[in-house]
């Protein structure tokens, strides 16, 4: 059986109706014609009571304004430092404060964790990331060079006290050498005249000489499974610095380094241990795994880099967990003067 059902009244004042489909009726009955949504209201919706539809709007596609940076976001220690370097540049403070705060946050590492909660042991590493984000000639790698200037003296005492270790650890092993081929001289004697070699056989129980970490502050090309080993000689976490994050972010996309996304997540948080199992390289378990990274970039790579993310349903990564600023071309500030003038601030007073 079928049933009628009233539609209302069309735009030609005729009335409509659709019959609904049943098993014996026929399969090439016609169906009414669907109603169009424009942007203005028609005069069926007005008469039924049915708010009118607004006008449509054109989808933005300009890039949102980027608020502006002010000196007191930094600690009292670091802004005149990082307005002394934008004023002397001539660049956005934004770049160089990003470059400070980060740096700053690696040396810190996880010597320091909070606890966000009382009554909870949820600790959280003051790790972080950052990205400054502008087009070609604004100054971002200078900007980035200078915020990492306080880190030069750290890295040339680790050197020093590295290149100590290593003389240390070659004279030690030349006297173990030296020990061993007195006690075979010693056990050879023994042997010929048939005495007892017991107390010699402990003589030669003597453990290895462990080899001495290089203590890293900066890295900036390294495998995932080499940042391993580094991280294991240097748990308080290292900085990952690439003046270009456009070619670092590409590197995992590429076949062979699928895993690298994942590492680099977990050694953002920096509280956790993370183990490799590779059938050639056996098992390396990195007791702290923390990362932080600092880079610059261009607008467009990296508009084409997460384009190519989330349009290719990419899962979150790196970008997702950054922080840092974006200066593009319209909110950059134009250099108003040249400035040649020494430091204000001596770089002994500004060391991590």
């Amino acid at each position: 059986m079928a049933h009628d059902f009233p539609l209302g009244r069309a735009a030609d004042s005729s009335v409509g109706a659709v019959r609904s489909l049943s098993g014996s009726a026929p399969r090439n009955r016609s169906r009414a014609p669907r109603r169009a949504v424009t942007g203005a209201a028609d005069h069926r919706g007005a008469s039924e009571g049915v708010a009118p539809w607004p006008p449509l709007q054109p989808i933005p596609s300009g890039l949102p304004s980027v608020p502006a940076f002010v000196g007191r976001m930094l600690p009292s220690a670091l802004a005149p430092w990082v307005q002394d370097i934008a004023e002397r540049a001539q660049c956005p403070p934004d770049f160089v404060a990003v470059g400070t705060v980060v740096a700053a946050a690696a040396v810190i590492g996880r010597q320091v964790a909070i606890r966000p909660k009382r009554a909870d042991d949820w600790t959280v590493i003051p790790n972080l990331w950052g990205l400054a984000v502008g087009r070609p000639g604004v100054m971002k790698s200078a900007a980035l060079a200078e915020a990492l200037k306080p880190l030069e003296p750290l890295i040339i005492d680790a050197r020093i006290a590295y290149a100590r270790q290593r003389a240390a650890q070659r004279f030690r092993q030349a006297e173990q050498r030296a020990r061993e081929q007195a006690l075979v001289r010693r056990l050879r004697q023994a042997f010929e005249q048939d005495e007892p070699t017991d107390a010699l056989r402990y003589a030669f129980e003597v453990p290895e000489i462990p080899v001495p970490g290089e203590r890293r502050h900066v890295v900036n090309d390294a495998t995932v499974e080499k940042l391993g080993e580094l991280l294991n000689h240097n748990p308080n976490g290292v900085l990952l610095f690439r003046d270009e994050l456009g070619g670092f972010l590409r590197l995992m996309e590429r076949p062979g380094h699928e895993n690298d996304r994942g590492f680099y997540c977990e050694a953002w948080n920096g509280s956790g241990a993370y183990t490799y199992d590779r059938l050639g390289r056996g098992t390396l378990r990195i007791e702290a795994a923390c990362v932080s990274i600092l880079g610059g970039i261009q607008p467009g790579p990296l508009h084409a880099y997460l384009h190519d993310t989330f349009a290719g349903g990419g899962v979150a990564g790196p970008k997702q967990r950054r922080s840092g600023t974006d200066k593009t071309a319209k909110t950059l500030p134009r250099a108003s003067s040249r400035v040649a003038r020494a430091p204000a601030f001596r770089l002994g007073a500004h060391r991590f």
